[in-house]
C-alpha cells in the first residue's frame, strides 16, 4: 500500500500508485506534443472562458487522449472500448479492464442518448464494428471501408440506468482499435 507521500504531487497532479493520475492541464493533451502519462490517466483543463474539459488516456503515445466531457449540455464521450494488437471477427472490444465487454460492459448510471459513435484504428482496414444494449439488442453498427476512422452523428439511441452497452467486431479485422459513444444525459 502506499503511503500518502508517495501518493500526492502537489506540482504536477496527483499519482494513483504509479499506476495512472489526475493532471491539470493548460491545452488540449491530445495535440502534438500531447502529455506523457500512463494509461487510464485523467487530465482536467478549465481555460479562463468556457466550459471545463476532461480527458481520458486510452493509449501510450503522449498524444493518445479523448475528451469525455464538455459540460453545458454537449455530449460526453464516457463510454471508451479498444483493443490492442490485432482483432478480428468475432472480437469483444474492451474497456479498461481489459476484459472483453460483452463479459464486463458498460454500465449507464442514468438515462441518456446515444448521439455519436467513432472509430479509429492504426492501420487502414475494411471491419463493421457492432454495438449492443444489455447483450442482445443490436443498436446499430459503424463500418470501415479501406479507412483508419468513421463515424456517425444524430442519433437517438435511448438508454435507462443500469442498461449495459458491450461492442464487438462482427466482421473483417482491425489493429489497435478506438472505439468512442457520445453521449448526452436524459433532463
Amino acid at each position: 500500500m502506499a503511503t500518502i507521500n508517495d501518493a500526492f504531487r502537489v506540482n504536477v497532479g496527483l499519482s494513483l500508485d504509479d499506476l495512472n493520475g489526475i493532471f491539470p492541464v493548460e491545452s488540449d493533451p491530445s495535440v502534438s506534443p500531447g502529455l506523457a502519462a500512463p494509461k487510464g490517466s485523467l487530465a482536467l483543463l478549465f481555460p479562463a472562458s468556457g466550459p471545463g474539459k476532461f480527458y481520458l488516456k486510452y493509449d501510450t503515445m503522449d498524444t493518445a487522449w479523448t475528451q469525455i466531457s464538455t459540460g453545458g449540455g454537449q455530449p460526453r464521450y464516457i463510454a471508451v472500448f479498444g483493443y490492442n494488437g490485432n482483432a478480428s471477427s468475432v472480437q469483444w472490444l474492451q474497456l479498461f479492464s481489459g476484459i472483453p465487454s460483452n463479459t464486463s460492459p458498460y454500465v449507464f448510471a442514468e438515462a441518456s442518448t446515444i448521439k455519436t459513435l467513432s472509430v479509429s484504428v492504426s492501420t487502414a482496414t475494411t471491419a463493421t464494428f457492432s454495438v449492443y444494449k444489455n447483450g442482445a439488442t443490436l443498436l446499430d453498427t459503424l463500418t470501415l471501408t479501406a479507412a483508419t476512422a468513421n463515424s456517425k452523428s444524430g442519433l437517438g439511441h435511448e438508454v435507462n440506468a443500469n442498461d449495459t452497452l458491450s461492442v464487438s467486431i462482427s466482421s473483417g479485422s482491425a489493429k489497435d482499435v478506438i472505439f468512442e459513444t457520445g453521449v448526452q444525459v436524459s433532463s
